[in-house]
This record gives C-alpha cells, structure tokens and sequence, in this order.
C-alpha cells in the first residue's frame, strides 16, 4: 500500500458486505476454474465471517471480519423498499443468502460502531509474528517468476525496486483491476496483449 493505509479498499469503502452473486462464481468454474464454484467458496466466506446474527444458514458467527446490521432505520428508506415491492421486486434481509436479488438494508463491516477493514481483522492481531513483516510506502511491481512458478514478489519502495522471496505459496490479492495488472506484467496473461507490449510471455 501507499501511505500508511492497510487492507485495500476496506479502510475507504462504503462498508458494505456483500460477496458476489452464486451465478458469477459457478461460471467462473464452469470456465475451468476448479474449486472457484460457490459452494467451493463459501466455507471460506462463513469461517471468515463474524456476523452479529450469529452462525446462521451461510453465515459464520465467530470469524475476524466483523458484520453488523444498520441500526436505525429510516422512513424513507422504508418507503423506497415499499415501493419496490409494489412493482415486484421482492424485500431481502440477506443479500449474501440464497437469493441476491432484492430491496432491503445490506449488512455492513462495522462493530461497535467502528469499521472493521480487513487490516483490523487479520493483520492487526497477527502483526508480532515472526513470519510476518508489513512493508508500508512500497508499491508493487511483478511477481518474481522461476519458470511458470512465482517465487516472490518485486515492490517499488523509496524510489528503489526491491524483492521479497518466498518458500512457500505465493498469494497475489490486489483486487480486481491490479491483480490481473500483476500478473501480465510478470508474462502472464494472452500472448497477442503481452507481445504487443513487449513482456516476455511466461504462461500464455
């Protein structure tokens, strides 16, 4: 991250808990994506999941990302549910149940009031742990390749271009546009758009 500011978009972000619609993720499957269908997904969703409701049918009551429902509701907002409802549009409590579609209060990532980001959830507790560094003013660059392998990750930082290397598993998240930045400017992505712009294509 630039600045001082951890955990993506959740510190900036409207607060609103929603995972994707079940169609985008059993497509993502049937395209060959093993494993990304949504029952592949959502026990990751529900062990992750704090949600003031408790551990309800796909919801998880204990986990670090904490959610909580708006508290005070609001006429107007009432109204405008109402209203969708005459022209059929069904009332939803639970846009990450069965059913996306709907008009009603989405959750939020908040507890007690304060905003729960994805910083606060995970690296907060973990920051004294001796397998864990976080780099702050760095931005990223490229993953480092061994052949079709990444093995670490190249960041920009004070103006020099430094590498950290892994052993393990290499796990790019850097959300939907940068993640996939990433990954072609390290060689992989469609030949013609990477030889077009002269990357060295590592995994077409």
């Amino acid at each position: 991250p630039r600045g001082k500011t951890l955990g993506g978009s959740s510190p900036i972000n409207g607060l609103i808990y929603i995972r994707g619609q079940r169609e985008d993720y059993d497509h993502w499957a049937a395209l060959g994506n093993a494993g990304w269908g949504h029952d592949d997904v959502l026990p990751y969703f529900v062990r992750s999941e704090g949600n003031q409701r408790g551990a309800i049918a796909g919801h998880g009551g204990d986990g670090p990302l904490k959610v909580s429902d708006i508290g005070a509701k609001h006429e107007l907002i009432e109204a405008f549910i109402a209203g969708a409802q005459q022209v059929g549009v069904p009332r939803t409590d639970d846009f990450n149940g069965v059913h996306q579609e709907g008009a009603g209060y989405f959750q939020l990532t908040t507890y007690n009031g304060w905003r729960c980001s994805t910083a606060s959830a995970y690296l907060k507790p973990a920051k004294h742990r001796p397998n864990l560094r976080i780099e702050t003013d760095a931005f990223a660059a490229g993953l480092v390749m061994e052949g079709t392998r990444a093995v670490g990750v190249r960041y920009r930082q004070g103006g020099v271009i430094k590498t950290a290397r892994c052993r393990g598993e290499v796990l790019l998240s850097a959300g939907s546009i940068q993640s996939p930045q990433l990954l072609q400017l390290s060689g992989i992505g469609p030949r013609a758009l990477l030889e077009a712009r002269g990357v060295p294509v590592v995994v077409d």
